[in-house]
């Protein structure tokens, strides 16, 4: 592989954040644990393997800290201490040599002196010299204690086999490219990776990862093809059945030990040769094992030889190699499923037109260059090769900062009515195909995401450019049919981030600027899943179980605008648990959703407040404020430096003597001193104080949205009026000028309508109280159309209409549910706007008597207010009942008391029942009331000729005894 292949395969290439975090963490810790000037103070103990733990070794081994050094041989550390007998111990197997006394400590002093010297020469970059250390650690061990201590300066692997190939790629020469160097090589890889201009801005954990992936054992994004294998079995297949039962293989040579100790093929091939001098090098079998250890991969196939004539069975590999103690023999393992369990006997003839004339006798052989013999095994095995003929995936991408597709939204508009739009596309990408599956990527401005899928509608074609200095170069393109667009500045799409949170999609490069980025089948399914899934979740978001238009209507004290409120949570409880627990994620996430849809004088003014509002600061400082940079985030101007420049002259007190900018505007926010400091002013600080306290409120909070953010309460009265509404022109007073000018102004209507139309992913809601209360003909003037469900925008016969005022083009979004209440004793539902009544579901809430208490203190509350209400309906009608919540009290669980219970009923419903009935004591009042609650006085006066009757209510005190005189009411 070339270094150009490298750079090519990095396009590929994704780590997720979480995943940096977690490796910088865990390193972190050991640093913090062990800190350099420690390590040369450590105790044995403290040192080796074997004790608990907390010792170094155990750490460096089993704490998943950056790479991981092999399985369970502890003599890589150069000592370790038995478990068995609590002996120290050097090498193992048949070399394993127990250490005490003066040799004990010598050895341990010569590892803790090598590793200190090695760290010394790394800190000093004089790496070469690291080689020149007499140390019994291997250099895998010593390669990740470096690399924990100075991650900047190596790659996060350990294997020597990785990082010669990657030597390799990238051309390093006059470095001896060998195993025992492998330390050199792993520094001069870093030094030359990290000034390439692609992996300049890398994480060391995301770099080392990357060419562990591109070169380490499992090779993942470099091993295009598995690989086949032929095995025997033991000695005459003996072991067979025991594989079959125990889902696994092996090979012997168990007295060599743990396989993955030995650093080269010859290293074995010298040991074996220790145990059997009469058989030369051993080179067949020492292959046999590095292969089974380095070369076999999982998802490999593995074929069962019986002999040279027949075959046994293949299954696929699906673990790495490991050393089994608790076995008896062939210890060197990995678990096989194995698919066929059949013995095939093979015909010479077969052999005749194949390369291979008989069967290996090697214990293994990688027989995949061998194709035509490898067909003959597939075939006879019936090993079918999963052909795939679906279509590729592939990720274009878009940078709104360089090009602002001006058209999006039009874009979207023949998506509507057609099922697609075609675009032509650019991409570096030459193997996109007709009918290949795109996606198209959002880079380069918060939100960063997915906005588009469809299809290639051509394969990728040449032709020419004309760049910036007027001279043609040959680009590649090709025609998009896209079936979804979505404009992320108004509309949720489907986040890198979150898309980071999956395995096989963690793994793609969502920062690339490149287009054309191919996908592998299994991300591309996986992608293909998610989409559906975010574009259902859309659908059904468009689809609700409330009414858009529904009015509560009811006597007074029923609770309508409790219900209202109620049905507010109801509309928008999932929709604010998912923005506060997705949406955010992190700190700067958060920012970006409190200051998006600020001005940037006001967005200026909070981060100066914020960071120390007493303070003077530079232009620069004010940049790395981090409100500042996250609301860059949301903007495509690059401009950045001179948008603030700008706002902060125009936002300056007309005080100011050393700003010299004419055409200043309100609020006058901010000043400057000669030494060019800006700071903001006193009322700069008061205009913060007052104007954006809940948003000050929310950076503090866990929990940045609520329900305040999505709906608008009004109340509706007899003079209120469309200007009011929707929009009008209203006067501006200039008193310095003496002179009035007209400025147009929106109306709550038509802020929340146009927050919805700008945010078509999210509800909004919009209550009117007391609607029956304004002339709703002159309120909603041509809206009344417009509310109509089928009628709003995105529905079936969307309608828009031009304002008279603004002229702008109009229409009620899909998003926005508007809830009235009313009250029935005002205006009785039956005189109603008959248009009005048209496009509301109208929900009666009548006295819920279950709400009422049914006893107090010797009160019979509930069967005295089901009598009242019943006379009510009889001498009035039912829209004028008493509704039970006037009896309800605000603690949970709680009744109300008796002295309470007075005053509601002299304060408010004494009241409201002269108000039902004024005037009519004789014929009503009376009669529903009783003498126990409403006094008669007599009166005789000289110039009238006959006694009077003048009626009032008793006062508390003048009721005797006001248990008796309630309970008479139930008569």
């Amino acid at each position: 592989m070339t270094i150009f292949e490298l750079k090519e395969k990095s396009l590929n290439f994704n780590l997720s954040q979480e995943k940096i975090e977690e490796k910088e963490k865990g390193r972190v810790s050991f640093v913090h644990k062990f800190p350099i000037e420690k390590i040369k103070n450590l105790s044995l103990d403290e040192y080796v393997q074997g004790t608990d733990k907390n010792s170094f070794c155990y750490w460096l081994e089993f704490k998943e800290i950056l790479f991981g050094i092999g399985g369970g041989n502890a003599s890589k550390f150069g000592l370790y201490k038995a478990k068995e007998d609590g002996n120290y111990y050097i090498y193992q197997g048949k070399n394993k040599k127990q250490l005490t006394d003066i040799e004990l400590q010598e050895t341990f002093e010569k590892i803790k002196t090598g590793i200190v010297l090695a760290l010394e020469y790394a800190k000093n970059n004089e790496i070469e010299k690291i080689s020149t250390i007499e140390i019994p650690v291997w250099n895998m061990v010593l390669q990740k204690i470096l690399s924990i201590y100075f991650p900047e300066k190596f790659l996060t692997i350990g294997s020597a086999e990785a990082l010669i190939k990657c030597a390799e790629a990238i051309g390093l020469k006059n470095i001896s490219l060998t195993k025992e160097n492998s330390i050199q090589i792993n520094y001069e890889c870093k030094k030359v990776l990290s000034n390439l201009e692609e992996y300049k801005n890398w994480h060391y954990e995301k770099l080392g990862s990357f060419i562990w992936e591109i070169y380490g054992q499992n090779n993942k994004l470099n091993n295009d093809n598995k690989n086949y294998w032929l095995l025997s079995a033991g000695q005459n297949s003996r072991l067979w059945n025991d594989f079959c039962k125990d889902e696994f293989c092996a090979i012997g040579w168990d007295d060599l030990g743990d396989l993955t100790q030995y650093k080269s093929k010859d290293e074995i091939g010298k040991k074996l040769q220790n145990f059997d001098k009469n058989n030369g090098t051993n080179s067949n079998n020492a292959l046999a094992c590095w292969e089974f250890v380095n070369d076999i991969q999982i998802e490999d196939v593995i074929i069962i030889k019986k002999d040279i004539k027949s075959i046994l069975g293949y299954g696929i590999v699906e673990s790495d190699y490991y050393f089994d103690e608790n076995r008896n023999e062939y210890k060197n393992v990995r678990k096989v499923n194995w698919i066929k369990k059949e013995e095939i006997n093979l015909s010479s003839n077969d052999f005749n037109n194949l390369e291979v004339k008989k069967l290996p006798i090697k214990t293994l052989t990688n027989i995949t260059k061998y194709k035509d013999y490898l067909d003959y095994l597939k075939t006879i095995l019936g090993i079918e090769e999963k052909e795939n003929n679906n279509k590729k995936g592939f990720i274009l991408t878009w940078n709104p900062l360089k090009w602002n597709w001006e058209e999006l939204e039009q874009a979207k508009n023949e998506i509507k009515t057609n099922g697609y739009f075609i675009i032509e596309w650019s991409s570096r990408n030459t193997k996109i195909k007709k009918n290949d599956i795109v996606f198209l990527l959002r880079q380069g401005k918060e939100p960063k995401g997915i906005v588009g899928f469809g299809i290639a509608d051509t394969d990728v074609y040449p032709d020419k450019n004309w760049n910036s200095e007027g001279k043609s170069e040959i680009c590649y393109y090709l025609k998009v049919k896209f079936e979804t667009l979505l404009n992320a500045d108004k509309e949720e799409i489907l986040l890198t981030k979150d898309l980071n949170n999956h395995s096989l999609l963690s793994q793609v490069n969502w920062n690339t600027q490149s287009s054309g980025l191919s996908l592998k089948d299994n991300q591309l399914e996986e992608l293909q899943s998610i989409w559906s899934d975010f574009m259902n979740k859309k659908e059904n978001n468009r689809k609700s179980k409330y009414p858009l238009n529904q009015i509560f209507y009811g006597a007074p004290g029923t609770g309508k605008t409790y219900r209202a409120r109620k049905t507010i949570n109801e509309i928008l409880k999932e929709q604010i648990e998912y923005l506060n627990q997705r949406k955010i994620g992190n700190e700067e996430n958060k920012y970006i959703e409190i200051l998006r849809d600020l001005a940037w004088y006001e967005v200026i003014a909070i981060a100066l407040y914020r960071n120390d509002k007493d303070k003077k600061y530079k232009v620069k400082e004010i940049l790395e404020t981090p409100e500042i940079k996250a609301y860059i985030k949301t903007k495509t101007s690059q401009k950045v430096n001179n948008a603030i420049w700008g706002q902060l002259q125009i936002h300056t007190t007309k005080e100011s003597k050393t700003v010299n900018y004419v055409n200043r505007s309100e609020p006058p926010l901010f000043n400057k001193t000669e030494n060019s400091l800006w700071y903001l002013t006193d009322e700069g600080i008061k205009y913060i104080e007052e104007e954006h306290l809940e948003t000050l409120d929310k950076f503090k909070a866990e929990k940045i949205y609520t329900e305040k953010d999505f709906y608008e309460f009004i109340t509706f009265h007899q003079s209120y009026s469309y200007e009011e509404f929707v929009e009008g022109i209203k006067p501006k007073i200039d008193e310095e000028a003496k002179n009035i000018s007209y400025t147009l102004e929106k109306g709550i209507f038509r802020k929340i309508a146009d927050k919805a139309l700008n945010d078509p992913d999210n509800k909004y809601v919009l209550v009117i109280d007391e609607i029956n209360r304004g002339n709703i003909s002159k309120i909603l003037g041509e809206l009344i159309t417009l509310i109509e469900e089928d009628k709003r925008i995105y529905n079936k016969n969307e309608l828009k209409i031009t304002l008279p005022y603004s002229k702008d083009e109009f229409g009620v979004p899909f998003n926005l549910y508007i809830i009235g209440t009313m009250n029935t004793s005002d205006r009785s539902i039956a005189s109603i706007d008959i248009a009005l009544r048209r496009r509301f579901k109208f929900i009666e809430i009548m006295p819920d008597l279950e709400q009422i208490p049914e006893n107090v203190e010797g009160i019979a509350l509930r069967r005295i207010i089901e009598t009242l209400n019943q006379k009510i309906t009889v001498l009035l009608d039912r829209d004028h009942q008493i509704g039970h919540s006037y009896f309800m009290k605000k603690e949970e669980d709680k009744d109300i008391t008796i002295e309470e219970l007075k005053d509601i009923w002299f304060d408010q419903i004494i009241p409201l029942l002269n108000e039902y009935f004024y005037e009519e004591w004789e014929d009503k009042l009376e009669k529903l009331l009783g003498d126990d609650f409403i006094k008669k006085i007599s009166v005789k006066y000289k110039n009238l000729n006959e006694d009077h009757i003048i009626y009032n209510f008793k006062d508390k005190k003048e009721i005797g005894n006001f248990v008796e005189a309630m309970n008479n009411l139930s008569q």
